[in-house]
């Protein structure tokens, strides 16, 4: 059965290594690894960043995680917040663990991608920087769910994480 992953801050925040990186920054967060094993994972198959949506559906799947809902913005839209519901689905940020795609704030033209825990945003540029949603331009969200077996098996890896901090 899949639930949906509320969050609740149980994971390590990644930073990204370099540039084009933000993707692999964010799959290692969502699984509880660092960006080396992403990187890794994908060169054992001769894929290198940047990485693309396609990407993150195959790794996620591959761990047991899913990208099982997609909304695109009709044009890039700021102000979305933790009381935003998303269109045609009446399903809330709130408490809700979303991939969002997002217009680059550095480089013109580009995209960028983030994590929203449901509460607060964690970009992968600087993941320490507490941020709001409201201050980024959402192209297109995913919603992240996952097996309750794999559920239960982050949230033992995250518990032990918190211990060594």
């Amino acid at each position: 059965m899949l639930v949906p992953w509320e969050t609740q801050h149980d994971f390590r925040p990644v930073k990204q290594s370099r540039k084009n990186r933000c993707l692999a920054a964010l799959m290692a967060m969502v699984i509880g690894e660092d960006e080396a094993y992403v990187l890794d994972w994908f060169a054992d198959g001769g894929v290198f960043p940047p990485f693309h949506d396609e990407d993150a559906y195959i790794f996620f799947a591959h761990h047991g995680i899913y990208l099982t809902m997609y909304w695109q913005m009709p044009a890039p839209s700021k102000g979305l917040s933790s009381s935003t519901t998303l269109p045609a689905s009446d399903m809330p940020l709130k408490d809700r663990a979303f991939y969002i795609v997002v217009t680059s704030k550095k480089t013109p033209g580009a995209v960028h991608a983030i994590l929203w825990d449901g509460n607060r945003v964690y970009d992968p540029v600087d993941p320490e920087i507490i941020d709001d949603l409201e201050s980024y331009e959402v192209r297109m969200l995913y919603t992240i769910m996952m097996t309750e077996n794999r559920l239960q098996e982050l949230r033992m890896r995250y518990k032990n994480f918190r211990k060594e901090v």
